[in-house]
């Protein structure tokens, strides 16, 4: 059986979540921040995260509202492997403020 859990990341210019961090499949990720004053999206790859591209990266957060849920899921076309890369496109959040997080899916039980 599948147990979830919830692995909340502090989303903030200070945070002190640091990258790369590894979360069991199944796990939901809890991006926190204060209301109106972030948003969360899901990068395609390495090069669009390392450089701020956010032309194909997909919008997570809904108007500006916390906590923004990922749920590590096929349902999302995720897996086991899998390497992750998310970032604020806000203000200078990505570029300046570097705040992004590059997340590997890993299998619970190692």
């Amino acid at each position: 059986m599948l147990h979830s859990l919830c692995r909340p990341i502090s989303w903030t210019r200070t945070s002190e979540t640091k990258s790369p961090i590894f979360v069991p499949f199944g796990d939901i990720l809890s991006f926190v921040f204060l209301p109106g004053s972030n948003n969360v999206y899901w990068m395609p790859d390495k090069v669009a995260f390392d450089q701020c591209d956010f032309n194909k990266a997909k919008l997570i957060s809904i108007f500006f509202l916390p906590p923004a849920y990922f749920p590590l899921t096929p349902a999302l076309n995720v897996g086991v492997g899998d390497t992750l890369y998310f970032a604020s496109r806000y203000g200078n959040n990505c570029k300046k403020y570097d705040l992004k997080v590059v997340v590997h899916v890993v299998d619970r039980d190692n």
